[in-house]
């Protein structure tokens, strides 16, 4: 399969995460109040988070320029899906600029 072909069924698979996140997000709104659902969404992305972020501490607590090396050389789709733009990379600060976001796209889009 061709590079773009890729790049589009991953951003395809993203849009429709988000779209996913949005719909549960609405139903435990509806069963339980914003305030709950929020909690709780926050709860779940807090986890997967943590079971995600294993890789990078390694890095923790002081090695700031090799973590972001490693985030944008570990960016989904070689970068492509969000576009990172680095604003500052140095030993002591690490800031980047995702410049796209399927996740926020597809929330606008529905």
């Amino acid at each position: 399969m061709k590079d773009d072909a890729l790049r589009i069924e991953l951003e395809g698979a993203n849009a429709n995460r988000a779209v996913l996140y949005y719909l549960i997000f609405v139903e435990v709104r509806n069963a339980l109040g914003e305030d709950r659902a929020i909690e709780i969404m926050k709860r779940a992305i807090y986890q997967r988070g943590s079971e995600t972020s294993l890789p990078i501490k390694q890095f923790s607590p002081n090695r700031i320029r090799e973590l972001g090396e490693y985030h944008v050389k570990h960016s989904a789709g070689g970068g492509k899906l969000f576009n990172p733009e680095i604003q500052r990379l140095d030993d002591t600060a690490f800031e980047v600029l995702n410049t796209t976001c399927p996740l926020k796209q597809a929330w606008i889009d529905y």
